[in-house]
């Protein structure tokens, strides 16, 4: 495993370090599960071109499935600069103005994704309680997994963020470029 290169350090640098661990983590539990909801619908595809039997609930799985995987792989997203973002900006700004949108851009993600986990939270609690299933008499699937996966994705990707921020707001305050370019480098090496 390759040596990482904290752009932080402290409890900073600790939580940075674990959140890339996490994230990586997930993102390979999510890759694994794509590639089991792929071999599902194609399964289910087969078994009803061929034998006129299509697996009773694959369309209640791969909707839940897709969701849980889109979340768990959201803080490894976030961390290697894979949300959408203008590089025009970025590219034509001068460099003060390119570290307040660096900045801007962390903290509205932080912001964006604390809401989203805040709206979802009793959503998620009633689910788990009320043992909430989707579907029909025949096949249903619980909802909780999935009100988990946007609650937790959605919480990971706002501390992912924030601790992005840091160095976006030591490069910003002090007008010292480093921090900003570290964090530039670690997305660019994906995590």
């Amino acid at each position: 495993m390759l040596a990482h290169k904290s752009s932080t350090t402290g409890w900073v640098g600790i939580l940075d370090s674990t959140l890339r661990i996490i994230s990586k983590t997930l993102m390979v539990i999510a890759a694994t599960l794509l590639i089991l909801v792929a071999l599902l619908i194609a399964a289910d595809v087969f078994g009803r071109g061929l034998f006129n039997m299509p697996i009773i609930g694959v369309a209640e799985v791969v909707i839940n499935g897709l969701v849980i995987i889109a979340f768990l792989q959201l803080p490894y997203t976030v961390r290697i600069g894979g949300m959408l973002r203008t590089e025009l900006m970025d590219m034509l700004a001068p460099p003060s103005v390119k570290r307040f949108l660096w900045l801007a851009g962390y903290l509205l993600g932080a912001f964006l994704f604390a809401i989203l986990a805040i709206a979802e939270w009793e959503n998620m609690v009633n689910a788990f309680i009320n043992g909430e299933f989707e579907g029909h008499v025949t096949f249903a699937v619980p909802v909780f997994p999935s009100r988990l996966a946007i609650v937790a994705g959605s919480i990971l990707a706002t501390m992912t963020y924030l601790v992005m921020a840091i160095p976006a707001a030591v490069a910003l305050f002090t007008g010292n470029e480093e921090p900003l370019n570290m964090l530039k480098g670690q997305e660019v090496e994906h995590g």
